[in-house]
């Protein structure tokens, strides 16, 4: 009996571990997603002034 209920608990920590570690992905790939835009427009905007200007901006 109290094996068996060992094992309950465990599968639901599992699962609300899992379900953080799926959220915190989920934060991670928008904030990295966000940096990679800012970057993008850091570039283009640089582009004008060639390689010294796209060093400056990233």
């Amino acid at each position: 009996m109290i094996n068996n209920k060992w094992r309950i608990l465990d599968a639901y920590d599992y699962k609300i571990m899992t379900n953080r570690l799926i959220e915190n992905n989920r934060m991670i790939n928008y904030n990295r997603l966000i940096n990679y835009k800012i970057i993008f427009l850091m570039l283009i905007e640089s582009k004008p002034f060639g390689f010294e200007g796209r060093k400056v901006a990233s």
